[in-house]
């Protein structure tokens, strides 16, 4: 929406301020969606909440905390000095390209640049540190329908509990992390 926002003209600014509004949107229907389906009075355990999509965050934060935010020198020849430097004059200058952006024109497509420069967008100044948290997001996004797919797969094809389901998915998704920590 964004992408399409910038060639039609439409300030990014306000583009990305109606796509959080309906994002909001969305999540507020669902969480009344998932209110309306529980039964009056039904009790849940505290392992049916427990999931990825609201654990890792949790996690992330602690460690930022306890470790510290670290930090991150951009070289030359780094990739993300160009997404990082695309975005930031995609907030400035309130467009997808503009003639005195100096990286606009390297022939690609703006897509990563557009979803790291949402923050600013919306917080009305760009801080590369904000653009982490977009690709913190779609990671911890995508990690949670990961475990959601092999937490169903496991109930459904092998035929177990959903507290067996929900155990085996995050061994899956633990190892996951760790082969891909590992690199």
């Amino acid at each position: 929406s964004l992408f399409v926002a910038g060639i039609v003209g439409f300030p990014l600014h306000a583009a990305a301020w109606i796509l959080t509004a309906a994002a909001a949107a969305g999540l507020a229907s669902t969480i009344a969606g998932l209110r309306a389906r529980a039964a009056p009075g039904a009790t849940r355990s505290l392992a049916q909440w427990i999931h990825p999509l609201a654990v890792l965050p949790v996690v992330l934060l602690i460690l930022l905390a306890v470790i510290g935010q670290g930090g991150y020198e951009t070289m030359a020849w780094d990739e993300w000095l160009n997404w990082v430097g695309w975005s930031r004059q995609m907030v400035v200058a309130d467009a997808l390209y503009h003639p005195e952006m100096w990286i606009g024109g390297l022939g690609e497509m703006p897509g990563w640049p557009l979803a790291m420069a949402l923050p600013g967008f919306v917080g009305g100044r760009f801080a590369a540190e904000n653009a982490w948290a977009v690709a913190i997001s779609l990671h911890v996004g995508l990690l949670a329908t990961l475990f959601d797919f092999s937490r169903e797969t496991i109930q459904r094809n092998l035929a177990q509990g959903a507290s067996t389901a929900r155990a085996g998915a995050w061994i899956f998704l633990l190892g996951a992390l760790g082969a891909e920590l590992t690199w």
